[in-house]
C-alpha cells in the first residue's frame, strides 16, 4: 500500500509538472517575461519603462509633460500618440495655465544606459503636432532625452 500512494503521488506531480511546462511554452513571450534587449525611456526619477501612459518632458518643473499616451510599435523607433499639456507661463509659470495639444510621438537614437550593463535606452524623442502648434513651436520638435 505504501508503494501505491509514493507511484501516485510521483504521478500527479509529473502531470502537474507537465501541465505548467505547456501552459507556459504556449504563453506569448511578453506575458512568460519580459523580452531581454528592449529599449527603455528613462523617467524624471531615473526609472527605465516601456510603453509608459504618460511622460514629464520638463523634469525641472513639470511645465511640459505627455498624457494619454498610446503606442502602436515599441521598437527602433517607438511609435506613439498622445496629448503634450504645456504651462503657458501667463503672466507667471506659477500663475500660469496647461493648454494640450494633440502629438504624434517617436523615440530613436538608443544608446547604452550608463551604469545599467547591457540595457538601452532612447536619447532623442520626436514630437509632430497634429493639430494647433503652441506657440513659439515648430510642427515638429526634437526632444534629448534624459539617461
Amino acid at each position: 500500500m505504501r508503494a501505491s500512494v509514493v507511484r501516485r503521488a510521483a504521478l500527479v506531480a509529473t502531470l502537474a509538472c507537465g501541465i505548467a511546462g505547456t501552459a507556459i511554452a504556449a504563453m506569448p513571450a511578453a506575458q512568460a517575461a519580459p523580452r531581454a534587449g528592449r529599449v527603455v525611456i528613462v523617467s524624471c526619477t531615473g526609472k527605465g519603462e516601456t510603453s509608459p501612459g504618460s511622460y514629464v518632458i520638463a523634469c525641472g518643473d513639470g511645465n511640459d509633460y505627455l498624457k494619454g499616451l498610446n503606442w502602436s510599435s515599441w521598437g527602433v523607433p517607438a511609435k506613439g500618440f498622445g496629448k503634450e499639456s504645456i504651462n503657458t507661463c501667463v503672466p507667471s509659470c506659477s500663475a500660469g495655465h496647461f493648454k494640450t495639444y494633440p502629438v504624434n510621438v517617436a523615440l530613436s537614437q538608443p544608446k547604452p544606459w550608463p551604469h545599467h550593463a547591457g540595457k538601452r535606452y532612447f536619447s532623442r524623442m520626436t514630437l509632430t503636432y497634429t493639430k494647433a502648434i503652441p506657440k513659439g513651436f515648430h510642427k515638429t520638435r526634437t526632444v534629448a532625452l534624459p539617461h
